[in-house]
């Protein structure tokens, strides 16, 4: 959908965004938005040099249909599973990929199991940080 994180950042931080946000305003919450960047795949059967590659592999996805959906249509094998779940150990028993950041793979330390990435910039991942207003604050 974006051309570059630069696009992205320009539809977050806009008009766009910004509507987003304002109908948190009500519910007494301050959003802001967290910089995640791009998605990349990372796996640890084979590289992936083109999409054929992808066929067969057990991927872990966000635990959504839209994800779930778009990894079959691959010929992949999707795995739901909520981020709190994924460690490293955890990620070598359940599925042989993920879709990440490159920021959560390297805080999460998940090349240390996943030696093949591409850096597919299939999915922009920011994510909004809502916090409950103080009292008496704005």
């Amino acid at each position: 959908m974006f051309a570059s994180p630069k696009e992205a950042d320009a539809i977050v931080d806009g008009p766009f965004g910004r509507m987003l946000h304002q109908k948190l305003e009500p519910r007494d919450r301050r959003p802001r938005v967290l910089e995640l960047g791009f998605r990349q795949h990372h796996q640890q059967r084979r590289p992936i040099n083109k999409v054929d590659d992808i066929a067969g592999l057990k991927l872990r996805v966000i635990p959504n249909a839209i994800n779930v959906d778009w990894v079959k249509a691959l010929g992949a094998n999707p795995t739901p599973l909520p981020f709190p779940r994924c460690t490293p150990r955890s990620t070598r028993r359940r599925s042989t990929g993920r879709k990440t950041p490159a920021t959560v793979i390297s805080a999460n330390k998940l090349y240390e199991v996943q030696k093949h990435i591409v850096l597919s910039n299939h999915q922009y991942n920011p994510q909004s940080l809502i916090s409950a207003r103080r009292s008496g604050t704005r």
